[in-house]
């Protein structure tokens, strides 16, 4: 049974979101989207297991994670935890009706933005979420040792920056109104293949 609070969480001071049109769909392909520290035990309480690191293991991959700017011009990368990959590709927890299996405890950078958001308040929102996981790297908690754990075991996830080169042709297709189902049988779906030991369902 679905704890209903789950689907009105607050993260920050933000209220989740839960749009599911192909365009967002899209995104759960190419780009799921990352999890911030208190995730890991929303999630692992919702499937049962016990240990952070078998979750990591079994669930998750090691992103380099997104560019960040600074004001000085000088970007850096904030490394992040992203669900796993499909062997035919799309995030570990996309049913085959294209339908999210955990959206109570969906990940904070799926929960809380789709592209219906102004980009400013979707930029907003990944700045706290990416906040509270520099804190986590800066003092080694469990999500910076989930991270590492993932990185020495080599279950990576594909860049991101590569991931949403490879998903403009499709999103092209579907902003001119050609549905999510008929964008799949294209020449422009090419998911790329995926990097890791976690290439496979579980």
């Amino acid at each position: 049974m679905i704890n209903n609070s789950l689907l009105q969480r607050i993260e920050f001071g933000f209220t989740r979101t839960a749009c599911s049109c192909d365009e967002d769909v899209l995104n759960c392909y190419f780009v799921p989207g990352y999890l911030i520290p208190d995730d890991l035990s929303r999630l692992a309480d919702h499937l049962s297991v016990e240990n952070i690191f078998d979750l990591a293991r079994d669930y998750l991959l090691a992103s380099p994670g997104p560019i960040v700017g600074l004001n000085t011009g000088e970007t850096f990368r904030i490394p992040t935890l992203v669900p796993a990959r499909r062997k035919e590709g799309g995030c570990r927890f996309l049913d085959h009706n294209d339908r999210c299996s955990i959206h109570a405890v969906a990940p904070f950078a799926c929960a809380f933005a789709d592209v219906h958001l102004l980009g400013e308040e979707v930029d907003r929102r990944s700045a706290s979420g990416l906040r509270a996981i520099m804190l986590d790297h800066r003092t080694n908690g469990i999500y910076s040792q989930c991270w590492m754990y993932l990185f020495q075991r080599q279950q990576l996830a594909p860049d991101v920056v590569q991931q949403r080169m490879l998903m403009q042709p499709a999103l092209t297709l579907i902003k001119s109104g050609l549905p999510l189902a008929v964008v799949k049988t294209t020449k422009a779906w090419s998911l790329g293949r995926i990097l890791g030991a976690n290439q496979s369902d579980q």
